[in-house]
């Protein structure tokens, strides 16, 4: 052999190993790359599979056929089957009898026409549990594909307790219909039917002092007079239940409210009726709210009437209307140096009829500070009051 074959050969021997070498390379690199790619895999499929273990609500994934594939712990505790009794069986088997019969012509619909009647959609359904029992569901199903295979997620969740919720809010909406409609006809009676008896009683004792008043006694006048006041008094407090009726009741509108100017207005009406009273008035600035601007003149109007008449045996009396901040709260408040009362006896002050002075003391019907109550709870707020007997009472309240 030549020394020109000789290096032929180990030319040739050469490019062999190296070729050799390449394809261990590559080999190498693809096992290295299809480890890569399993090991992101599995990660994945771990990560997918936690999400599954732990999320509160039903996942179900089916193939085109409704076959089911996967069925989550949620979905075992939802339906009642374990997973091992539910996969491979048809996804119907958890559905209503009136939902699954729709199901497979759903399904063929879309896959042939695209017709998406469930897919992409949330809907409420009603689903079936092993033991029988049917429960409402709120489904949303999602397509996705695993490699050339079409599958399909469904994501279940048990909506019973909020249509139990739902349910009761309708019943209670309709017991409130009828109760409203209860008192407007009660309204109507007390407005109409009450009315005629009293101004007849007021009407006809006015008459008898008018006749025979110099042929009655003393006694007798007194007689008349108290059915003639007690008939008027009935009369304030027929209205001021209408008032409270109505006020509770009406339809809010609500806009931006100066509570300064109603306040100042309503000083004003009662300065003009005062004559020779002294009343030192304070009313703080700019107090703007958001709410229902007669409501919240019904409020003021009943705060400053009482305020008003619970000072009158001042010799000269102090009234205030402010404001102050307590956290990211307003807290306004009507103070005065009237009359006061017993905090003992404080839980009484916003019942209906309920009064803590005599009616020689201050006349009143206690219908006031209930409708305050009704109207502050109507804009989200509390009302409250802090008093000593003889030295003021001051009444808070706030606005939402």
């Amino acid at each position: 052999m030549s020394f020109s074959d000789q290096l032929f050969d180990f030319e040739f021997d050469a490019a062999h190993t190296l070729k050799k070498v390449s394809y261990v390379c590559v080999l190498i690199g693809l096992m290295i790359s299809i480890y890569v790619i399993f090991r992101e895999s599995y990660n994945n499929e771990t990560r997918i599979g936690t999400v599954l273990e732990t999320v509160l609500d039903a996942i179900i994934t089916i193939d085109e056929k409704g076959t089911v594939q996967s069925f989550n712990p949620a979905a075992e505790h939802t339906f009642g089957y374990s997973a091992a009794e539910i996969i491979g069986q048809n996804v119907k088997i958890i559905m209503a009898s009136h939902d699954s019969g729709h199901h497979d012509q759903y399904l063929r619909n879309y896959m042939t026409m695209g017709e998406a009647k469930i897919i992409g959609l949330g809907r409420e359904v009603v689903g079936r549990r092993k033991d029988g029992l049917e429960m409402p569901i709120e489904l949303a199903v999602t397509e996705m594909y695993l490699g050339n295979r079409r599958m399909f997620v469904g994501s279940c969740r048990d909506i019973t307790q909020r249509k139990r919720a739902e349910q009761n809010i309708l019943n209670r909406t309709r017991e409130l219909e009828v109760a409203n409609a209860e008192l407007d006809a009660f309204a109507y009676s007390v407005s109409h039917d009450l009315r005629a008896p009293l101004r007849g009683m007021d009407g006809f004792s006015q008459a008898l002092m008018e006749d025979y008043g110099d042929s009655l006694g003393d006694e007798a006048k007194n007689y008349i007079e108290r059915i003639s006041n007690a008939a008027r008094r009935m009369g304030r407090m027929i209205d001021d239940i209408l008032t409270l009726s109505r006020a509770t009741r009406q339809e809010m509108r609500t806009e931006d409210v100066d509570l300064s100017a109603l306040a100042y207005e309503h000083f004003s009406e009662l300065r003009a009726r005062a004559g020779e009273r002294e009343v030192v008035v304070e009313v703080a600035p700019d107090m703007l709210v958001h709410g229902d601007a007669k409501l919240l003149r019904v409020v003021l109007d009943n705060l400053i009437n009482n305020a008003w008449k619970f000072t009158g045996n001042n010799p000269t009396a102090h009234i205030e209307f402010g404001c102050y901040e307590d956290g990211d709260e307003t807290i306004f408040f009507v103070r005065d140096d009237g009359a006061g009362f017993d905090m003992a006896y404080g839980d009484k002050l916003f019942g209906i009829f309920q009064r803590l002075h005599s009616m020689t003391e201050f006349e009143g019907t206690g219908v006031g500070l209930a409708t305050v109550a009704r109207l502050v709870g109507r804009h989200g707020g509390r009302v409250w009051a802090e008093g000593r007997v003889n030295e003021g009472a001051t009444f808070f309240f706030t606005l939402r």
